[in-house]
């Protein structure tokens, strides 16, 4: 086999394995090494990676603070309904 074969199968061999998706694992450091000593531009790959989470944690903080106005909404028509059948006690239970 060439140089070029043990690469292709060395690489193979790697990504096969689930733990290579994971750059503190032994598999995932060596491919890693791989990829850059082939050549693959890894900064490119991590920069994309980095601005994919960026985004995902965006979407999230959007997602969170709408949740969270949501619950604040049915705390408070929760405890309208509580106070218009006059049950204190239930009311206690809120808070706003």
């Amino acid at each position: 086999m060439n140089d070029q074969q043990v690469a292709w199968m060395i690489r193979l061999a790697l990504m096969d394995k689930p733990e290579s998706k994971q750059p503190a694992q032994a598999s995932g450091y060596f491919l890693y090494e791989v990829a850059k000593a082939a050549g693959l531009p890894v900064a490119t790959v991590e920069q994309a990676q980095k601005d994919k989470t960026n985004e995902r944690k965006e979407r999230l903080s959007v997602r969170l603070t709408a949740i969270e106005n949501k619950i604040k909404k049915l705390k408070a028509s929760t405890l309208i309904e509580i106070l218009s059948t006059g049950s204190d006690e239930e009311a206690d239970d809120f808070s706003v």
